[in-house]
């Protein structure tokens, strides 16, 4: 199952990002952007061991399927165990369903990673792009796709309410940003 489709020959196909990064600046603080290739939770683990504990989860569901409500969704403090386990739990449903972003905060560092299957640290970004070096990406763009499509599926639904019901999370309002 794809989360992202591209247009291309007048057809729809599953999109994949490279095993690439770049570094850049925006309004805010300097960060990485982090192509996560398809089906794969490689980099979003990769990166969460440069985050110091305790851990916080924002999940930002901005297009409920599952009967849940839209919102976003703060985690209580987390050991790193425990995000990996919600990340391996839930793999298949995050890395193929575009209904949400999902946010990790450490005390010194941040890593989101959006609809549309890029990752972004901000942090120590020399030792970032050291650990993903090492671990077969290199320096380069990491493009979304124009047009686009993102892809939510039925059979996802059930993760989506079991994700939701997971912590007693603090539910908030989504922001203007947040929504598609």
């Amino acid at each position: 199952m794809n989360k992202l489709e591209r247009y291309e020959e007048e057809e729809w196909v599953g999109h994949a990002h490279p095993r690439t990064f770049i570094r850049e600046t925006t309004t805010g603080p300097e960060r990485l952007r982090v192509g996560v290739p398809k089906g794969s939770l490689e980099p979003v683990l990769l990166l969460l061991t440069l985050l110091d504990e305790p851990l916080t989860l924002l999940y930002v569901l901005h297009t409920p399927r599952g009967g849940s409500l839209p919102g976003r969704y703060q985690s209580p403090a987390l050991s790193r165990q425990a995000v990996v386990g919600v990340l391996h739990e839930f793999a298949a449903f995050l890395t193929s369903d575009s209904r949400h972003d999902l946010w990790i905060h450490g005390s010194a560092a941040l890593l989101v990673w959006d609809r549309h299957d890029v990752a972004y640290f901000y942090g120590d970004l020399t030792d970032a792009e050291e650990h993903l070096r090492a671990a077969g990406y290199a320096a380069g763009d990491v493009l979304i796709p124009s047009p686009h499509a993102h892809k939510y599926h039925a059979a996802f639904d059930g993760d989506e309410r079991s994700l939701v019901a997971a912590y007693e999370w603090a539910h908030s309002e989504l922001r203007p940003e947040d929504e598609q």
